[in-house]
């Protein structure tokens, strides 16, 4: 079969058939995705009527929302934390005192120690810390220095 150069139509036309074959797949999937869109966008708004038609009818029954909340959390939410620690002596940070041996920063919120900020010096490993950031950390995790996790003896 010999190719015949007069007819340029047939290697024009296998030349763009792809390229028209894709534009159609290309309209097809746009044609589904706004199709899907237009389901989706339908589904919403039933839904939003439904919570709406819901809300108005439990409005009107009277029930109220304190009354809701009370019921289903019989619990206090957030429960207060438990009285800090007595295991440290309580001292007043100055200028010239040099709190930690290695640094002069609280190694739980990483602040600078300031002159008139109540430190808290733990008793067996010496290392201090605000007063308030070892408080919360001995209350709320495992009694232990968060510097070198010696055992801290809590006595309240």
């Amino acid at each position: 079969m010999d190719f015949d150069a007069t007819k340029p139509w047939i290697v024009t036309g296998v030349t763009f058939l792809p390229f028209i074959a894709a534009f159609i797949f290309a309209l097809c999937n746009l044609y589904k995705e706004h199709k899907r869109r237009l389901r989706q966008q339908a589904i919403d708004n039933d839904i939003a009527a439904r919570n709406r038609r819901y809300l108005e009818q439990e409005r009107v029954r009277g029930i109220q929302q304190d009354y809701i909340v009370v019921n289903i959390v019989p619990f206090p939410v957030n429960p207060p934390l438990p009285p800090p620690p007595q295991a440290s002596t309580v001292f007043m940070c100055t200028s010239a005192t040099s709190t930690n041996a290695t640094s002069d920063d609280c190694a739980i919120c990483l602040e600078e120690f300031t002159e008139g900020q109540e430190c808290r010096l733990l008793d067996d490993c010496k290392h201090s810390f605000h007063k308030l950031c070892i408080d919360e950390w001995l209350a709320t995790r495992k009694a232990y220095c968060p510097l070198c996790i010696a055992p801290v003896q809590i006595t309240n």
